[in-house]
């Protein structure tokens, strides 16, 4: 059985809300997307890519034509599915950047997640984040497509020095920025109680790890949880838009 609950929010700073947010509790699948490029085509690139990954999820893996970009053979199905679901939103949000609209430069992060049985294959594009929370315990399962983070994993800038490096909002990848990507999968065996937050960076950008972890720990409901997660991100002065997706698994057995 699964449980989830989505909020998003424009913020404290900007005008309009570029992030967006899918959930489909009988596909057992979800979305979130980021968009970016000025005037109001950030938006336009979000909505594009979670209506194109909802849409695929739905409905092509029940059609003969179903890997347009191919199959792994290494990767499992639901993994293909939702490598599939990223390839066909970039492409959809790079063709409509170029269609004339004035929208060259527009773009979105992705969050594509299908729970399957006990198993959360979760794919992922930019810097939206995917946290895993068991036991009282909370933990980032997906890395960002950014310079900062490179310059982090190759130990080049502490913690202290990404947070405010100049170019820590500049991305390496992201859905209609080319034509080719590479979407990062994950998968985790899930057990009853096991919580998926999704986050655009406007929540986890403002709200730390530890008070994240600790709003999921003393929260028994997910509706709650979202709440008081996006309230904590508008307390400390939201400067961007800030959305949360939470998905509890509960064992039925």
């Amino acid at each position: 059985m699964i449980l989830a609950s989505g909020l998003s929010d424009v913020g404290c700073r900007r005008g309009n809300n570029e992030d967006r947010i899918w959930m489909d509790l009988e596909l057992s699948a979800f979305a979130l997307a980021d968009g970016m490029g000025g005037e109001n085509c950030g938006e336009v690139a979000a909505e594009i890519a979670v209506n194109t990954v909802a849409a695929y999820l739905r409905d092509n893996p029940r059609q003969e034509n179903s890997w347009p970009f191919g199959y792994d053979a290494g990767a499992d199905l639901i993994s293909n599915q939702v490598m599939t679901a990223i390839h066909a939103a970039n492409r959809r949000v790079f063709e409509s950047s170029r269609n004339g609209s004035g929208c060259n430069e527009m773009g979105s992060t992705i969050l594509a997640v299908n729970v399957t049985g006990k198993t959360a294959t979760i794919g992922a594009v930019g810097d939206s984040r995917a946290y895993f929370y068991r036991s009282g315990a909370l933990s980032l399962v997906t890395s960002d497509d950014s310079i900062v983070a490179k310059l982090l994993d190759a130990g080049e800038i502490t913690t202290e020095e990404a947070e405010k490096h100049p170019f820590r909002n500049m991305l390496t990848q992201a859905v209609g920025k080319s034509e080719k990507l590479v979407p990062h999968i994950h998968q985790i065996q899930l057990i009853d109680g096991d919580r998926l937050m999704l986050s655009s960076d406007g929540l986890h950008g403002v709200v730390s790890h530890d008070s994240m972890c600790d709003i999921l720990r003393s929260s028994d409901d997910v509706a709650d949880a979202v709440r008081r997660l996006i309230a904590e991100g508008l307390k400390r002065g939201a400067p961007d838009n800030l959305s949360c997706v939470l998905i509890e698994y509960l064992n039925d057995a």
